[in-house]
């Protein structure tokens, strides 16, 4: 299917609204157009067309022969005049519940409703039977407001040089002015501790630093890095934003000249924890908690993470002004966290310990896919199959047999062949809330997205849109 982006939404409010109930699961075609809708009908246009659309239907002053209209047509235009306006009110209202909170985020949305109850309100006024629309605009408009006083919250920190800070606001979504406190160092390795917004690029970063480090005497450009644990180094466009964000574990961030990048190397203190001063959390909770506080973490930050960041990143983060995936990032970042702590865990630990911490973490794997919570157990078996781990043979051949079958059970899940069928099949037999493996989402749907046109000789491939199907 393909189309005009104004045709789509013309054919979703004249089909797809009026059947909609409270009682039946979202449309799935309503549902991809929500969610999609950025990709090619910014949501300006889109509010200024549901706003046409709404009022489009006008009342008719003369008939076609240049007389007074009959109250037969009158009753006519009056009732189509309702239907379009209830319609508009009815879209908005499954727009938000899509969303929820992140719907007020949009700051064209979000104005859009306080916008719709003045007309609402207005058109009350002379058109029957408006009550039901009225009362509909008037609890979004209390969603609204009840949105707005969790989001006009101060400023908080979400990381502090590299951490989880726990000011951070998750299950509540990261604000573009909230800050991370991030260490930018210099090619000769000296630093500062910067507070940096989250809606500060690259650029701005890079010149802001360049003053607080007192080397702006020269005109010359400088660029941001990151010098990941790897030796890899990583060139910020000078407009992305929420740069501390996306930065991997053990990663530095660097303001350099450019002929001072290739000399750019990992700094010693990124090889990771020293063996003597590592203290293991698993001598300390049981399997049965640690997979308990994990679990809540991580829904909290699933919550605070809304799928259009999805669409962020995939389609490019460069491409959407003013929005940006930081709660993707940190999701993420997490993700690698408790796969690198897994790794870690069993590489520290004391000889003699190593096979109660590797029982111990398949339990919590275990435990942690029973509760729903996949990341966490994708997480942990990675860990565990990281080379360093599985090269371990001694280690292994100590396991119990229930236990190693149990494990090889875990990996099978992991199987990339036929599209990942075995990891399929296990989130097709879960009920939701699940916390899915989010790497593979995205992984999904950037093949969805470089293996399909988003245009067809003008038209929006909406066959592409089908993003529901991952929800």
């Amino acid at each position: 299917m393909a189309g005009l982006p104004e045709k789509m939404i013309e054919y979703v409010l004249e089909t797809r609204i009026d059947a909609q109930t409270d009682d039946i699961s979202l449309d799935t075609f309503l549902e991809d157009f929500i969610l999609t809708h950025i990709i090619y009908m910014p949501s300006n246009i889109l509010c200024n067309y549901l706003k046409n659309y709404y009022s489009r239907r006008g009342s008719m002053p003369y008939s076609s022969n240049g007389l007074m209209p009959s109250s037969v047509e009158t009753d006519f235009d009056v009732e189509q005049q309702f239907i379009a306006k209830r319609r508009v009110i009815a879209f908005l209202s499954i727009w938000e519940s899509v969303f929820g909170i992140h719907f007020f985020l949009d700051t064209v949305a979000n104005s859009f409703v306080e916008e719709m109850y003045c007309c609402v309100l207005e058109d009350s006024k002379r058109i029957p039977n408006m009550l039901p629309i009225l009362d509909q605009i008037t609890g979004l408009r209390q969603l609204r407001e009840n949105a707005m006083r969790v989001l006009s919250r101060h400023p908080t920190t979400i990381l502090d040089c590299g951490v989880y800070s726990a000011q951070a606001p998750a299950p509540d979504p990261i604000l573009s002015m909230d800050t991370c406190n991030q260490c930018i160092y210099l090619s000769d390795t000296t630093f500062i501790t910067m507070s940096i917004r989250l809606d500060k690029n690259a650029s701005e970063i890079a010149d802001l630093a360049r003053c607080k480090l007192k080397c702006a005497s020269t005109h010359e450009e400088c660029f941001l890095i990151e010098v990941k644990s790897s030796g890899e180094r990583v060139v910020f466009a000078p407009t992305e934003v929420s740069v501390p964000t996306m930065l991997s574990l053990n990663g530095r961030l660097y303001v350099v000249f450019k002929d001072e990048i290739d000399s750019l190397t990992p700094l010693s203190d990124q090889q990771g924890p020293i063996d003597g001063m590592y203290h293991s959390i698993l001598d300390l909770m049981g399997s049965s908690e640690i997979a308990q506080q994990l679990g809540i973490f991580h829904t909290h930050l699933f919550d605070a993470t809304d799928e259009i960041e999805l669409i962020f990143q995939v389609i490019g983060r460069d491409q959407f002004s003013g929005r940006m995936p930081s709660n993707l990032d940190i999701l993420l970042r997490r993700f690698n966290e408790v796969q690198y702590w897994t790794t870690t865990e069993i590489l520290l630990a004391a000889p003699s310990k190593r096979v109660v911490y590797l029982k111990k973490l398949i339990k919590i794997a275990s435990i942690t896919k029973e509760n729903k919570d996949l990341m966490t157990f994708f997480a942990i078996t990675l860990g565990l199959s990281n080379l360093a781990v599985s090269r371990l043979t001694s280690l292994w051949d100590k396991l119990p047999t229930k236990l190693k079958r149990q494990y090889g059970e875990f990996e099978a899940l992991l199987d990339p062949s036929r599209n990942h069928r075995a990891y399929r099949m296990l989130i097709a037999k879960i009920t939701p809330p699940v916390i899915p493996f989010v790497p593979l989402l995205l992984k999904d749907l950037t093949f969805m997205h470089e293996g399909n046109k988003t245009y067809f000789a003008g038209l929006v491939n909406f066959e592409k849109m089908k993003f529901s199907r991952y929800r």
